[in-house]
């Protein structure tokens, strides 16, 4: 606990509360282990958990520019809770990038040039961001692995020929789709070195695009 203590204890005079256990215990282990799932019932103080556990990590100069994506319905209630657990806290709200595609890159390129404590973006608007190709592409190859223990030596010659096409013809999707958008303003490039889901399981498909759908594996 003293390595997240003064955070923690600033948070809790601010609210005026005690933390629960369980969410110093979570944020500890997420600090030490790089990152995290908190699968707590409701009531469990997970929104507190990830609004301390971002600080922690920003006083430590882990992090520097975290992104939260939220679903847009609860972004107003995210800012209050941010700013009932840290007052002073710079926060700014992307929303769900609305407005066309120039509207959407003034909102990105200005906040390219911030860097406040607090970034929050709905999950509609996430998606509009542009993943690194290459983590993409990572992504995609683990993906493979992960469901296939060895995808050229457990199928039959052909089986396995038809599945590295078909992983082939999804990375040259993914390359024009990559081209064809914004590109330029991918999540590395706007400065966030982290992301925080609320209601993560929105995103079981992340990086994955609809129109990629036919390229099923």
């Amino acid at each position: 606990r003293y390595l997240v203590q003064d955070v923690v204890a600033e948070a809790e005079e601010n609210l005026g509360f005690p933390l629960y256990k369980n969410q110093v215990n979570w944020i500890i282990q997420a600090v030490y282990e790089g990152r995290g799932i908190n699968a707590h019932d409701v009531g469990g103080g997970k929104t507190y958990s990830a609004i301390i556990l971002a600080e922690v990590l920003r006083r430590k100069g882990i992090l520097k520019k975290p992104l939260f994506t939220v679903p847009g319905k609860t972004i107003i209630m995210w800012e209050k809770e941010i700013k009932k657990v840290f007052p002073d806290a710079t926060v700014r709200s992307l929303g769900g990038l609305r407005g066309g595609k120039e509207k959407r890159e003034e909102a990105l390129f200005e906040i390219a040039n911030e860097n406040p404590d607090y970034t929050l973006i709905s999950h509609e608007g996430f998606g509009l961001i542009d993943i690194p190709i290459e983590a993409t592409e990572r992504a995609l190859d683990q993906l493979v692995h992960d469901h296939f223990d060895n995808p050229e030596g457990s199928r039959s010659d052909r089986g396995a020929g038809l599945l590295q096409e078909k992983i082939a013809l999804l990375k040259q999707a993914i390359r024009k789709n990559f081209t064809e958008s914004t590109g330029r303003l991918t999540i590395d490039k706007l400065g966030f070195d982290a992301i925080f889901a609320d209601e993560a399981h929105a995103f079981k498909n992340i990086g994955v695009r609809t129109d990629l759908t036919k390229y099923n594996l």
